[in-house]
């Protein structure tokens, strides 16, 4: 927040996203198919490559200037300084409405990721998809997103405020959760809709709209919590 001009949050996180979506294209190229056979391999590389690279961020990104802090004439005790605290914490992140709604889409996000994690195994238990069939949809996903991404960042900062974008990606997704309880083999006018192509289907609608809500969500943040405590406001939101 004190590091990027807030005029250009959106299509930052959208310079971000196309070098994650990389990644992703090294990941479903390479290791996807592989994480059955080399699981323990794959899962503590992965935790390797992420200590090292929050440690770079954590040494190499430099924050702005703050105002120095209050002096403070009487030194209470530890115990009433943290009860302070933490009453102030709360008062202060926990009582706009505006705020508590945003946090409440936040939770129901990381809860609805939580359960798509497992959906994978759905898919290769009942619908007899295999990894590799998943991981070379994911692999061209990701090579459309790497051509959509800037421009939708773009657009946000241009032509959309991030809670309208918000608000409109969000409706549209609205159908998706239902649409893929029906997934399934379907014989329509004597031809056959497998369901890997009916998923794929649902996983291109939902593709760009995606992207519009999660590039919405950080400059949405940057617009409604206060700057001067937006790391405290983003601690609540995350935890």
């Amino acid at each position: 927040r004190d590091v990027v001009p807030n005029i250009y949050i959106a299509r930052f996180m959208a310079v971000l996203g196309v070098l994650s979506s990389c990644m992703g294209l090294l990941w479903n190229g390479v290791f996807a198919k592989r994480v059955l056979t080399h699981t323990r391999m794959i899962y503590c590389g992965a935790a390797v490559l992420y200590l090292v690279g929050f440690t770079i961020v954590c040494l190499t990104v430099k924050e702005g200037h703050y105002p120095p802090p209050e002096k403070v004439d009487e030194r209470e005790s530890l115990i009433e300084r943290f009860r302070k605290a933490v009453k102030l914490y709360f008062t202060q992140c926990f009582s706009h409405p505006l705020i508590l709604m945003m946090y409440v889409g936040s939770a129901i996000g990381a809860f609805t990721l939580a359960c798509q994690t497992y959906t994978q195994l759905y898919y290769l238990w009942y619908l007899n998809f295999s990894l590799e069939a998943q991981a070379n949809y994911w692999f061209w996903q990701i090579v459309a997103i790497l051509v959509i991404k800037y421009p939708i960042g773009w657009s946000i900062e241009r032509f959309f405020h991030p809670m309208r974008s918000t608000f409109y990606a969000s409706l549209l997704l609205l159908p998706l959760p239902w649409l893929y309880f029906m997934v399934g083999d379907y014989r329509v006018g004597g031809f056959l809709l497998p369901a890997y192509t009916m998923w794929v289907l649902i996983n291109m609608w939902q593709c760009p709209l995606t992207q519009y809500y999660y590039l919405s969500q950080y400059p949405l943040q940057t617009k409604l919590y206060p700057a001067e405590q937006f790391g405290q406001f983003m601690s609540a939101n995350t935890m």
